[in-house]
């Protein structure tokens, strides 16, 4: 789910000015088109354009390893359709490090009352990493998009781990009745590059305290 940009450039001769359709070929192991493992959309060079960008998008199944990619430019020259390639050029896929997933999709607490202490405003849940290849490094987490009057345990997953626990617990300025959605975040370097992976968004929901009733009984 990665992407990354490729730049094409094309030479027109004087006074060409046609457009330009460019697309990308290539990659697969088999017959199979580009899109395959790719998400890539063709590029017009208008007028007297000669650069244009492309983004490749690897999906989440796409095949890995190392294989040419080629640029195919189509344009049409006194009526005729002319194509041609570029040179080959390399290109990884290679399996992302990690993944992140977390133990329940929802949660709930409940705002207590300033000096109150109570199970009720306290939730816990755990992340669990998936681990690809030979990858054992630390993962360091956080958690994004916590609301007001939430305060989270912080912690990382060592080297080696799968899974550890998260709690988090309200105070008085939490905000009673509302739904939130927070992302637990993942970061690792791998080899001198920095890999980011967003687990599922959690559905945070803070209840509004039980109503009490006091009553007082008078003896004569």
């Amino acid at each position: 789910n990665q992407s990354t940009t490729l730049l094409a450039v094309a030479r027109r001769q004087d006074g060409f000015t046609a457009d330009i359709k460019i697309s990308a070929e290539g990659f697969s192991a088999g017959k199979d088109p580009i899109t395959k493992s790719f998400e890539v959309q063709p590029v017009t060079l208008t007028t007297n354009a000669t650069r244009g960008e492309f983004k490749l998008k690897a999906k989440s199944d796409s095949e890995t390893g190392t294989r040419y990619v080629y640029l195919k430019a189509e344009a049409t020259a006194d009526g005729q359709t002319v194509t041609e390639y570029s040179e080959p050029i390399p290109f990884t896929v290679t399996e992302f490090p990690f993944t992140l997933a977390n133990s329940l999709p929802r949660l709930a607490l409940t705002a207590l009352p300033k000096g109150s202490e109570s199970a009720a405003g306290e939730a816990e849940f755990s992340v669990k990493a998936s681990r690809r290849g030979l990858f054992s490094e630390e993962i360091n987490l956080v958690l994004e998009g916590l609301p007001e009057g939430i305060v989270a345990t912080t912690t990382n997953l060592p080297r080696g781990a799968t899974e550890v626990p998260f709690k988090l617990t309200t105070t008085e300025k939490a905000k009673p009745g509302t739904t939130n959605t927070f992302t637990v975040v993942g970061t690792s370097t791998v080899n001198g590059r920095t890999f980011t992976h967003r687990a599922p968004g959690v559905a945070l929901i803070v209840n509004a305290p039980a109503e009490t009733t006091t009553q007082a009984t008078a003896a004569k």
